[in-house]
């Protein structure tokens, strides 16, 4: 399962990087979002991330996450650039990434 997984996230940054479909590139950085909110167990009690996972996996989670991000910002990128976009889409976006990253410094 996690081998499925590492290869969908690998295809999504390979396609965040030379995306055709400024809507397959929104899509990507939602379903990043998600993948990301279960990796710092959003759902979970606990205000910081160790509060909610053991401590052995809070640096893996991490830089999980942050290449996620990355892909996030590619994906984001192509598609705010596209004529495709839309303002509401874009606004989502920024804020849900927003999120993250200050969870992310809390955590740091």
């Amino acid at each position: 399962m996690t081998d499925t997984l590492a290869e969908t996230a690998a295809r999504w940054r390979e396609n965040s990087l030379a995306p055709t479909n400024p809507r397959y590139s929104h899509a990507i950085a939602l379903a990043c979002f998600d993948v990301m909110g279960s990796i710092l167990k959003y759902d979970v009690p606990g205000e910081t991330l160790q509060d909610r996972v053991p401590e052995n996996e809070i640096k893996e989670r991490l830089k999980l996450v942050d290449w996620l991000d990355e892909t996030v910002c590619r994906a984001q990128d192509h598609y705010v650039g596209s004529k495709e976009a839309e303002a509401a889409e874009v606004r989502g976006l920024e804020e849900r990434r927003d999120n993250v990253v200050r969870l992310m410094k809390e955590t740091a």
